[in-house]
């Protein structure tokens, strides 16, 4: 019982040691990152290319809402649809059956 007692007093002591330190590295993280964004450093390529980044994002979030809105309209047309495949009722969309990228190989 003791040595628990010992050992969370250990853990205690360090953890608010720890605690009074980030105003030390508070005030060097300030001090670099004033640095790049005043262009000095390696990051500097990250400042000159987050227009071009930002385009490609666009871009890309429009594919992804393009391809959502395309299977959410292929699901609401087949969400009514009953076929008989292979003396099997299917009912709805089917992901197996309904996905165009779906591709059988021999």
């Amino acid at each position: 019982m003791r040595v628990k007692l010992l050992i969370l007093m250990l853990i205690l002591s360090f953890v608010v040691s720890c605690a009074s330190e980030p105003t030390k590295q508070s005030t060097f993280q300030t001090q670099k990152v004033s640095e790049v964004s005043e262009g000095e450093g390696p990051f500097n390529w990250y400042y000159e290319s987050e227009e071009r980044r930002e385009e490609l994002n666009k871009i890309r979030l429009e594919r992804e809402d393009k391809e959502t809105l395309e299977e959410f309209e292929r699901k609401s047309e087949l969400s009514n649809v009953r076929r008989i495949i292979d003396n099997e009722l299917v009912i709805g969309y089917d992901k197996e059956l309904d996905d165009p990228d779906f591709k059988e190989v021999d």
